[in-house]
């Protein structure tokens, strides 16, 4: 009796697992297409948000060379040289197998936003379609959900999540400051991204909606997270089996984003304007 009952409780898990990744899958069908389908749309829109919101701050800050450093800092925070000097941090600070775990993860994360978001849709930034658009830095690579949205939300909310799931940090005060202070660079970093017209608004918000999705992701995987990151990382005879799949996988997904861009130059040259735009932005 009660090996059925266990057996009954077993098949209802799997079900609302499925479940799960059935709703995920969905909704980040639904998002994708959403963007590439309205962004037109939301680009004509918010170009008029971001110009009112500009209003409020004078021609005089964007020459600052203080608000120049910031805006820079703020933007660049999760590049590859930042990013991975505060994972190596938290490998030497930390549990090895907690840090290396959060590594992974977020750099396959880096990787397919990378490869995958940006050379399917190649968006542009605000001021590159509207030369009174305000900036103090342009950016010369196509947009799509805000990498940086994506990439803080997720870092934030994966690195919290973890480090509570295996206790990493024990005390009650660390723990508040260290979501005190993931939450404060994520805000100061969306809202200098609006003001310095690097993102479209809806942009950052596809890129938060992103992160958070993801993060779901990793939650209902992380048994397998787990066990990858065990194989790659800390089991010497399966390291090089593993990592080297790893890297064939990456170079196949790499691969075909090339050819499909390739395919696809004709119809996605940039536009003339927003040379012209990107120009008159870079002074």
């Amino acid at each position: 009796m009660e090996e059925l009952k266990d057996q009954s409780r077993t098949k209802k898990h799997l079900k609302r697992y499925s479940f799960s990744y059935i709703f995920i899958g969905f909704v980040i069908g639904v998002l994708l297409i959403s963007e590439a389908l309205l962004n037109s749309t939301f680009q004509s829109y918010d170009l008029e948000l971001i110009k009112k919101i500009q209003k409020a701050f004078p021609q005089s800050l964007y020459d600052n060379s203080t608000f120049k450093a910031f805006a820079w800092l703020l933007s660049h925070y999760t590049d590859s040289y930042f990013f991975n000097a505060l994972l190596a941090f938290l490998y030497c600070s930390f549990n090895p197998f907690v840090s290396f775990k959060i590594a992974l993860f977020s750099n396959l994360a880096v990787y397919f936003h990378t490869v995958l978001i940006v050379v399917m849709y190649q968006e542009p930034r605000p001021h590159w379609i509207d030369s009174n658009i305000k900036t103090s830095s342009c950016q010369p690579i196509f947009s799509g959900p805000a990498y940086n949205q994506f990439m803080g939300t997720l870092l934030m909310l994966y690195t919290i999540t973890v480090f509570h799931h295996y206790q990493a940090l024990k005390n009650f005060i660390f723990q508040a400051l260290f979501t005190i202070l993931m939450v404060s660079i994520n805000v100061f970093a969306t809202g200098f991204a609006i003001i310095n017209g690097h993102s479209f608004i809806y942009q950052v918000v596809f890129g938060i909606i992103m992160g958070i999705v993801v993060v779901f992701i990793a939650n209902a995987l992380d048994d397998s997270i787990s066990l990858l990151t065990l194989k790659v990382g800390f089991f010497s005879k399966s390291s090089k089996k593993y990592t080297f799949l790893l890297l064939v996988i990456l170079l196949f997904v790499f691969s075909l984003c090339l050819v499909y861009t390739i395919v696809a130059e004709s119809i996605t040259l940039i536009l003339p304007d927003w040379l012209e735009h990107y120009k008159v932005s870079l002074g």
